[in-house]
């Protein structure tokens, strides 16, 4: 529905999601929000103006995005859309993942990260031991380690971790006023990849 693509995700069955919004290269065009999929034959789309940010597949199989409205979920067949009025800690879903114990992980645009274990929800910020509320990229790690990546919007910066129990944080850059986490990644000896907008660790 777009020309803008926010994310690009690969499920198990190999179609392809792509995450778009925009104003389709025009300032007074309609706003083609949504969700596009290909399964290398046909496309499909989900637009309902809805501007997606991150697509992301669970253990389970179902897809879930973050957007501007929520973060909502597909089994296949069904969507259930989970907003502030259901326990998230902002509609504005910025990052997803999943924990070793198949809890859910929704990074929000500023009010911290939230946790949902399929009933309940829960909502990590500064006082919790992570490091801002800010929570723009998150992975789940080969050692079962969550990783935080935080955008500097309050002023904090930098990257926390969390072993299920204890928080850490790390200031790879120390010497650097501010700085964003854009992207975390690991490689296949374990090591783990930050980018940021200020260079790469």
């Amino acid at each position: 529905p777009n020309v803008m693509v926010q994310d690009i995700f690969v499920d198990k069955q190999g179609d392809i999601w792509f995450a778009v919004t925009g104003n389709q290269g025009q300032r007074t065009a309609p706003m083609g929000h949504g969700i596009t999929r290909y399964d290398g034959n046909n496309w499909t789309n989900f637009s309902d103006r809805t501007h997606v940010t991150t697509i992301f597949q669970d253990s389970k199989g179902n897809l879930w995005f973050g957007s501007n409205a929520g973060v909502s979920r597909y089994d296949g067949t069904n969507w259930q859309t989970f907003t502030t009025e259901d326990g998230l800690a902002d509609n504005y879903v910025v990052a997803i993942t999943e924990d070793n114990q198949g809890n859910m992980w929704f990074g929000t645009w500023n009010d911290g990260t939230s946790r949902y274990d399929g009933k309940e929800w829960r909502t990590f910020n500064p006082e919790d031991g992570l490091e801002t509320s800010a929570v723009h990229c998150m992975l789940k790690d080969s050692r079962g380690n969550l990783w935080f990546g935080s955008y500097c919007i309050d002023g904090y910066y930098g990257i926390s971790r969390f072993d299920g129990t204890q928080w850490q944080h790390f200031d790879p850059w120390s010497d650097t006023n501010k700085y964003n986490v854009i992207s975390i990644f690991e490689d296949k000896e374990g090591k783990i990849w930050f980018a940021t907008s200020v260079g790469l660790v």
